[in-house]
């Protein structure tokens, strides 16, 4: 029998900075590649008119469903939730019961959501002819519901889904709520998230779907070793992000600041693009002795021979919340130390005082001053030996070639 991998996603291979956790896709899609006779992609919220932005092996294939998750298609998504009557949709629906009012209008936009994803799925597959055998979502939210329905309308015989940060943690949604969980874990065969905090989260909040819930780090490509950089001068720092409330830039332009009035000589460089890098940029025009540079979006792959070809000193990250940033994975797999906060599974990555330094969830800006200090203080030889560790966490435990394997194993029943 044809094995035949549907892969549900949001941006990616159209993704262009959108979704920093796809990414990871760019990499794992050729041992995909491998395991299926024939992949499709299905990038859920990129432009329709956007071409592939990410290349693909010669047996995957993809298309756009065009649901930009623009306002007008928020309230199209919340409409098809209260007016759903039959069907798929309504099984999600009748799942939960007892809502505040609040929890089921944010339930019925939720599957709304997914059932006009579906609206525009079914017709794309069927003018393909693909008929998948295997369903794997990227996330643990409205697109895992489709590979959900996917095994209901096709010959798929299983159906997994990653699980991250926003989607897994209902404290890091504003109604403190996340819908159709048990539906989920009830119709999927396995749930894969990506760090130990989250798979011990999962299987606390739903024990009797324990079984189901297998940590899946992510990981990276090949990484060339930097671990023998000497220190630079100026001192280099680099930082890479959506420029969102959640990753807290200005907190880092702020803590920038406190440096910049002590006369520290600083590179820092910030890559990403977002809502709020206008006014951080403002903000740090008036800097002296630090120099600050915003190049944008950069493509991974452009973003990765930068770290390849570039001396980088410390890599920070100042995030209110995180599943398991593979940017901290990416600097720590070129051998760069990294300030990070403590939050969901970076100490997974960051080994305080070892690999990196963690400073607190509610830290400040002179906190986090502090911190990317201490490595601006640090001798040659103190910095080569956080360089050392940085690059052994990931050898030893973020390279995609070693981990991709429990998604596979998922995939073809060997898990659980």
């Amino acid at each position: 029998m044809t094995k035949k991998l549907l892969v549900l996603t949001k941006h990616f291979p159209y993704n262009m900075g959108e979704t920093a956790a796809e990414s990871y896709l760019e990499t794992e899609i050729g041992y995909l590649a491998e395991a299926f006779d024939e992949v499709m992609v299905v990038a859920t919220e990129a432009p329709g008119d956007r071409l592939p932005v990410q290349a693909l092996p010669a047996n995957v294939h993809s298309v756009s469903l065009g649901n930009v998750q623009a306002m007008a298609e928020k309230g199209a998504c919340l409409v098809a939730g209260l007016t759903a009557r039959g069907g798929l949709a309504v099984g999600a629906i009748r799942s939960e019961t007892g809502l505040s009012h609040k929890k089921a209008a944010f339930q019925r936009y939720f599957v709304g959501k997914a059932a006009r994803k579906w609206a525009r799925l079914v017709p794309a597959l069927t003018a393909t002819g693909f008929e998948p055998t295997h369903a794997y979502s990227f996330w643990f939210y409205d697109t895992a519901l489709l590979a959900c329905w996917a095994k209901e309308l096709y010959p798929c015989d299983r159906a997994v889904a990653r699980a991250h940060r926003y989607d897994l943690y209902r404290d890091r949604n504003g109604a403190h709520y996340l819908p159709c969980r048990e539906y989920l874990l009830s119709n999927l065969d396995a749930v894969l998230p990506c760090s130990d905090d989250g798979a011990e989260t999962l299987k606390c909040e739903y024990p009797a779907f324990a079984g189901k819930v297998v940590r899946a780090y992510l990981g990276t490509r090949e990484l060339p070793d930097r671990c023998c950089d000497p220190k630079g001068d100026p001192f280099r720092v680099v930082s890479c992000s959506r420029a969102v409330p959640v990753k807290r830039l200005p907190l880092l332009r702020d803590a920038m600041a406190l440096l910049d009035a002590e006369g520290a000589r600083i590179i820092w460089t910030h890559y990403g693009d977002g809502p709020d890098l206008a006014a951080v940029r403002d903000g740090a025009a008036g800097f002296s002795s630090v120099r600050a540079e915003f190049p944008g979006n950069v493509p991974n792959a452009e973003l990765l021979g930068i770290y390849a070809s570039r001396h980088i000193d410390v890599f920070v990250n100042a995030s209110a919340s995180e599943g398991l940033p593979i940017s901290i994975m990416e600097a720590s797999g070129h051998g760069v130390p990294v300030v990070a906060t403590d939050v969901g599974g970076t100490s997974e990555i960051v080994r305080d005082g070892a690999s990196g330094v963690l400073v607190p969830e509610g830290v400040d800006a002179a906190g986090l001053a502090v911190a990317i200090r201490r490595f601006y203080d640090m001798d040659s030889e103190g910095l080569a030996g956080y360089r050392r560790a940085a690059r052994r966490s990931w050898v030893e435990r973020f390279q995609t070639k070693d981990n991709v394997g429990i998604l596979l194993d998922a995939l073809r029943g060997k898990v659980n």
